[in-house]
């Protein structure tokens, strides 16, 4: 019976979710209301009081449920470097920036942003961190295989450029996400003019 339990929990848990994403994603975070992603979930309001407390964590939790799809898609991109140093850095923060915008839109990013600061030392909002730090990690994975490749400088230190190259990447995608005026195009050719300039001392 216990075994049944927490299958009907995960499985209600997975629907809550699931709403949530389209919600957010079609009528943005102001527009949508808990009231609505239980309807879609075929659950009570009440019911999806027991997983969150609040929108802001629905939509903390929609990030953190998704870091499976982007670490694989990314070791992925790891696995297949290209030899340039550039391109092997630049590939894998833009699937990062299409997985992000395409899960959840710029709208909802700005809100995160926003939330991962005031729900800092809150449960979601550390995970929020890991999420970040465990992206930056892959970074430095990265260069390290480069390293290994002889495609870095072997006097170059990967973490310490990976956390550099990370808040460069971090800046411009809160620019892309913050204003609808800023395409992704001129979001990629600015974070590659700002890579060759950056990385062009250690290829």
């Amino acid at each position: 019976m216990a075994g049944l339990r927490e299958r009907q929990k995960a499985d209600r848990k997975r629907r809550i979710i699931a709403a949530a994403e389209v919600q957010f994603r079609e009528r943005g975070y102001e527009s949508t209301k808990i009231e609505s992603v239980a309807a879609a979930a075929g659950v009570s309001v009440g019911t999806v009081y027991n997983y969150v407390e609040n929108k802001s964590d629905l939509l903390m939790i929609l990030v953190t449920e998704h870091i499976d799809f982007v670490t694989a898609e990314i070791d992925d991109l790891i696995k297949a470097r290209p030899t340039d140093l550039v391109e092997a850095v630049s590939s894998v923060f833009f699937a990062m920036t299409r997985h992000s915008l395409e899960h959840l839109g710029r709208e909802n990013w700005r809100h995160l942003f926003g939330l991962s600061i005031a729900h800092r030392e809150t449960a979601v909002g550390k995970d929020f961190s890991r999420y970040n730090l465990m992206l930056r990690d892959r970074i430095v994975s990265l260069l390290r295989a480069l390293q290994d490749d002889g495609v870095l400088a072997p006097d170059c230190d990967p973490e310490a450029l990976g956390n550099i190259l990370f808040r460069l990447e971090t800046m411009h995608y809160i620019e892309l996400a913050s204003a609808d005026a800023v395409t992704y195009a001129q979001y990629r050719d600015r974070l590659l003019a700002d890579l060759r300039i950056i990385l062009a001392p250690f290829g």
